[in-house]
Order: C-alpha cells, then sequence, then structure tokens
C-alpha cells in the first residue's frame, strides 16, 4: 500500500452549486490532497436562472482569469494521480484523459444520462460512442449522477468502466428558520422550482391537481420559474378551474428562492426526464416532503418511498393524485415525512460525499483499503 495522500483534481466546467460544495468540503479531508478547477465563467442562460459568477478569490484555480492559471491547471491535469472530469463533452477533454492513460494515471468522469436528456441527433450519438469508445480503460471511472447514466454509457462503449454511485449536492441548510408546522390558514402549500419546458411535467402535476377529489381540497401550488411552456400551462390551470389556487411567479432573484421553499410542505418534480433534480435536496434541506417522477434520477437515492415522500410512475396523472390526495388529506403523514427529510438528507450533504469520495480515490490509488460501500454514495454499480 501506498504512502502519502494522493492528488486530487477536481474539474467543473462553471460555477455550480451542486458540484462546488463537495468540492469545497475535499479541500478538508487531509486523507488526500485536492485542488477544485472552475473552466470557464458562469454561462449566461445560468446567469437568467440565478446562478452567481465565481468570485475571483474563491479557493479554485479559474484558469481564465491569468496565463500562470491556465498553465498551473494543465500542469495538474497531466500530474495528479487522480483527476474528476465533469463528462465527455469535446476533443480537448479526450485528448488529456489519453495522455494521463497512457501514463497510468487514474480518471474519474461524472455524468448524468446522455440519451434521453434531449432529442439527440444521429451526429451527437456518433459523436459520443467514438468519444467513449477512445478511453474505454480499467483506469475510467464512472460515477453516475442519478440512476440510468451507467447504462447509457455501456450502450456507448464503456465497457472497460467501472461504475459509482454518485450524485449532486446542496449547501447544507443545519438550522431552519421556520419550524415544520401547518400553514395557519390550513392550506397544504405545494411548490414547483425550475423551468417551465415540456421535460418538467408541470402538465402532469397540474392536470392531477385538476381531478376530483383532490381539486376542491385546501392545497396552494407555487410554481418558481419560467420557460416557454408558461402561456400554455396557465390556460391549462383555467381550464381544469384550478388557476386560484395556482401561482405562476416567473424567475426571482436567487437569493429569495429559500423564502419559498420554506413556506411550504411539498416538493414536486413530475419530470418526463431529469437527469438528477436538485430541488429534491433543497426541499429536503427545508424539512419538505418530496413527490417525484421515476424518471428524475435523483428519486431512487434521495427518496425512500412512503418514508420521506413518494415516487410515482412517470407521465401517469392519476397515480401522482393519488400521492399528492394522500399528503393532502392527511396532515400527520405529511409531518412525519418532512421530518424524515432533514433526517435523510444528513447522508446526501457535501461533507458525507467528499468523505466517500476521498476514501474512494485512496482505494483506487493504492493509498489506502478499497470502501465497501453497500449503499448510498460511491456504492459500486458494476
Amino acid at each position: 500500500m501506498m504512502t502519502g495522500a494522493p492528488t486530487v483534481l477536481g474539474v467543473e466546467r462553471v460555477n455550480n452549486p451542486h458540484i462546488l460544495p463537495i468540492f469545497e468540503a475535499l479541500y478538508h479531508r487531509p486523507e488526500i490532497s485536492f485542488t477544485g478547477c472552475v473552466l470557464q465563467p458562469q454561462v449566461s442562460w445560468r446567469v437568467a436562472l440565478g446562478w452567481p459568477e465565481l468570485p475571483a478569490d474563491a479557493p479554485f484555480l479559474q484558469p481564465w482569469r491569468s496565463p500562470d492559471k491556465l498553465r498551473r491547471y494543465h500542469e495538474l491535469a497531466r500530474s495528479a494521480d487522480v483527476v474528476i472530469w465533469p463528462g465527455l463533452k469535446h476533443p480537448r477533454a479526450i485528448r488529456m484523459i489519453r495522455h494521463r492513460l497512457r501514463t497510468g494515471k487514474l480518471n474519474i468522469i461524472w455524468a448524468e444520462r446522455f440519451i434521453p436528456s434531449r432529442h439527440r441527433s444521429r451526429l451527437e450519438r456518433c459523436g459520443m460512442r467514438l468519444m467513449v469508445r477512445a478511453v474505454n480503460s480499467r483506469d475510467v471511472h464512472l460515477m453516475t449522477m442519478g440512476c440510468g447514466a451507467d447504462a447509457d454509457y455501456r450502450l456507448f462503449g464503456a465497457t472497460r468502466w467501472k461504475a459509482w454511485q454518485f450524485g449532486y449536492a446542496v449547501r447544507p441548510r443545519l438550522k431552519l428558520d421556520h419550524d415544520l408546522a401547518a400553514a395557519p390558514d390550513g392550506k397544504m402549500r405545494l411548490l414547483f422550482v425550475g423551468t417551465l419546458g415540456r421535460h418538467k411535467a408541470i402538465d402532469i402535476l397540474l392536470a392531477a391537481l385538476g381531478r376530483a377529489p383532490l381539486a376542491d381540497k385546501a392545497w396552494v401550488l407555487t410554481i418558481v420559474g419560467d420557460g416557454e411552456e408558461r402561456s400554455a400551462l396557465e390556460s391549462l390551470a383555467t381550464e381544469l378551474n384550478i388557476a386560484g389556487k395556482v401561482r405562476f411567479l416567473g424567475v426571482v432573484p436567487h437569493e429569495t428562492v429559500d423564502r419559498y421553499f420554506s413556506e411550504s410542505d411539498i416538493v414536486v418534480l413530475p419530470s418526463r426526464y431529469d437527469g438528477w433534480g436538485a430541488i429534491i435536496n433543497e426541499g429536503m434541506e427545508h424539512g419538505l416532503a418530496v413527490i417525484a417522477s421515476d424518471a428524475v434520477g435523483a428519486g431512487p437515492l434521495l427518496i425512500a418511498d412512503g418514508v420521506n415522500g413518494f415516487v410515482f410512475a412517470n407521465e401517469d396523472v392519476d397515480a401522482l393524485a393519488d400521492r399528492l390526495t394522500r399528503l393532502v388529506s392527511d396532515r400527520a403523514l405529511c409531518a412525519s415525512m418532512r421530518r424524515a427529510s432533514r433526517s435523510r438528507i444528513e447522508q446526501f450533504r457535501p461533507a458525507e460525499s467528499a468523505r466517500r469520495v476521498a476514501a474512494l480515490c485512496r482505494g483506487l490509488t493504492g493509498h489506502g483499503p478499497m470502501p465497501n460501500y453497500e449503499e448510498g454514495l460511491c456504492m459500486a454499480l458494476s
């Protein structure tokens, strides 16, 4: 077994609030020598969603800021014992990984499912297949950000990769500034946060809420976010005679989103496809019961069905209406699930993610024993 601490470089493209908290926690793991890197400034569409730019004095390499920082990034990308890469997106990354493979260095690629995330063109699929096969080596490992990524990459030729279950994390909310009591007006408070595109399936949520007897129960739905489907969704709420119980807030400042979580009882993510779905993490941090479709990548890991929330079959309006009715009608059940969410999220906070990643990096490089996680983060999938 090797002595000392392995050097680990963690790479992310932009200031991602669901990855960088894990990187920050990795800096505090003495059993590895960690450096985090953010490759480029924040992209405009994420700025529009409220994602902030990374400050220049943040504890991460930011190669675009100076030639010295760029040189340091390239040096670490060549020499670190382990590099954690943000997927396979461009030829330069493939060249860097192939160089590392020639020198026997380990690479971890974190990625969501590729196939269903958008309508992929034939060219995109061919390109991904070529890139995966170019680095099909036992020195490449996959961290699956949500369920199904391992199967996708196997289809594209990653026959020699080892896969590990992983997921995004959000900054912990260790103290609540609100209690978990019911609203004074007696209404159950439902929340959705995200873009209003077809893949988020808000039409499924509205259709479920419009079903009898749920439509006549005491609830209010708050929708935070905007997108191409908003006008159609507002019309659908009117057609279902529930427009008076649905609030479309549009995009709100990033710093005020917490307010809507703190005012809610249940967070709902009915997506037709969602690689991960970080509003589940956010909702659990705020002590909310959670409902998600089985097409949401985070569901199998974060939701203990019937304990802190429910998982329903994708696009099944009746199943979603049933779960919502059970929670809206049973405040004791909802309160129990809210407490369970606060307890369960402790297993998926950045500090625990970092602890397991550090143990895995040490095991893979021979600096320590291989961890044997039988459930949760870093569990071996294949």
